[in-house]
């Protein structure tokens, strides 16, 4: 017999596990997620040991920067020694001054005869302040007394190192001065090695490195002095603050030297001569040269040579300056750029950039000591828009060979005499110099080329004459 029974289809449903066997994961996730929270979110907890207590309370801030990066959690007496335990609670972007190396220091209001410091703390609440280190991270730090040197200086600035006979009452922080203007500080004192001598660490501000030449004297002006000469007896005082706290001056000659760089050794004199007072370098200090001052035009150097026939034959002769190629020729001194009255029917040959050209016509334009030649070597030409005439002495910065650094000259060392500028005779340059570009600090533009064959030297400026025939 046939079956024809419709086939039927089982199912079978698997088992459930009850609700409360994923209790255990959920409590897992919320766990680490309030560890997270708690510990990472909320930063790390150091500890700082102080000396005195000076004002801190819980609450207090711990700010880097002029931003609160942190609080006081709590404070307590140290049990095992005097002092204080100080619980910090530092916000987690601010992790890194946890390092080796960083200090710590109650902000507190400071008054001197040379700064002001901390005067919100006099209404406010106390904080607390740091320097970061650069070492491993670490927890528990040894907090300062009282405010380091170094707290405010700013980066970039020089530090020397100045060996004295004796210390007098120069202390650290005391003032490093030049022509009576603060220009640096005393960050620490000590004894040599071999107790031979006082060692002073300084810091020079960025802003007046320039100052700090291998020539630069400097001399303790801490206390009063007392002189007595034929004229009688004098109380010499640098300063209120030379009284208090001691103080450095400097002086840098005329000639100025070498510049030099951190960890330079001087010598700290116990007291001046009166020569140094009368010094007075041309050098570029305080801000930065002005933006329109850039891209400084490039010299190139030119040497002119012709044959003189003299009685004892026929000689060779030259002259070399620094030249300027502009988009409408070469500009520069007269000597080096028309044939000179000697050369006798003879063609002066010019060189340029390792180029000759034979001087065979008359410049386009040419005033008593300057000249505009009418070639253009191979180069990259400075565009007459940013050359003008000068009628009056300026503050101009003098450019010759890419070796050497522009030097900033004030139009008071300059007088006037017969449409030239003469430079102030302490400031004479070296041959190399002749030619040298003056370009005006006002604008950025050329005004004038430097004469160093005549004396006395002097800036030959650019007068209008010179210009109509170029435009």
């Amino acid at each position: 017999m046939e079956d024809n029974a419709t086939p039927q289809a089982t199912v079978h449903n698997p088992s459930r596990k009850p609700w409360w066997m994923v209790l255990p994961l959920l409590v897992l996730i919320g766990t680490t997620f309030l560890v997270y929270h708690n510990v990472v979110r909320s930063g790390i907890l150091i500890t700082l040991h102080f000396p005195h207590g000076q004002g801190l309370e819980t609450g207090s801030e711990l700010r880097y920067q002029g931003i609160a990066v942190g609080q006081v959690e709590s404070l307590s007496l140290n049990n095992h020694q005097e002092g204080v335990v100080v619980r910090l609670r530092l916000e987690p972007s601010a992790k890194h001054l946890a390092r080796e190396g960083s200090l710590f220091w109650v902000v507190r209001p400071h008054i001197s005869s040379s700064r002001i410091e901390g005067l919100d703390t006099l209404i406010g609440a106390r904080y607390l302040s740091v320097i970061p280190g650069k070492g491993p991270a670490q927890n528990a730090f040894k907090g300062l007394a009282k405010a380091p040197v170094m707290a405010d200086l700013e980066p970039g600035g020089l530090e020397i190192t100045l060996h004295a006979n004796q210390l007098g009452s120069l202390q650290t922080g005391a003032p490093i001065r030049y022509r009576q203007v603060e220009v640096g500080r005393v960050l620490s004192i000590a004894l040599a090695r071999d107790a031979s001598a006082v060692v002073v660490r300084a810091y020079i501000e960025p802003s007046y490195r320039a100052l700090i030449r291998k020539n630069t004297t400097f001399w303790n002006t801490s206390g009063i002095r007392a002189r007595l000469g034929v004229t009688g007896a004098s109380l010499e005082i640098d300063s209120l603050s030379s009284i208090i706290r001691g103080g450095i001056s400097l002086a840098t000659p005329t000639q100025a030297g070498e510049q030099v760089v951190t960890g330079h050794q001087f010598t700290l004199h116990d007291e001046r001569h009166e020569d140094w007072l009368t010094w007075r370098p041309s050098l570029s200090v305080g801000e930065p040269l002005p933006k329109h001052l850039y891209p400084l035009p490039v010299p190139v150097r030119s040497e002119l040579q012709w044959a003189y026939k003299g009685w004892t034959g026929t000689r060779l002769l030259s002259n070399s300056a620094w030249v300027l190629l502009s988009d409408k020729g070469l500009i520069g001194l007269k000597s080096v750029l028309t044939k000179p009255a000697e050369a006798d029917g003879q063609t002066p040959t010019l060189s340029v950039k390792g180029e000759s050209f034979a001087i065979i016509k008359p410049p386009s334009s040419e005033t008593d000591h300057l000249a505009l030649l009418p070639m253009v070597p191979a180069g990259k030409p400075w565009p007459f828009q940013r050359i003008r005439a000068a009628t009056s002495p300026e503050d101009v910065l003098l450019i010759a060979d890419s070796n050497k650094q522009p030097q900033l000259v004030s139009s008071s060392r300059f007088t006037t005499q017969a449409a030239t500028w003469i430079l102030d005779s302490e400031l004479n340059k070296e041959a190399d110099w002749h030619g040298a570009l003056a370009i005006s600090v006002a604008d950025g533009k050329l005004i004038g080329f430097l004469d160093c064959q005549e004396s006395p030297q002097k800036i030959c400026p650019i007068q209008p004459e010179l210009l109509p025939l170029a435009k």
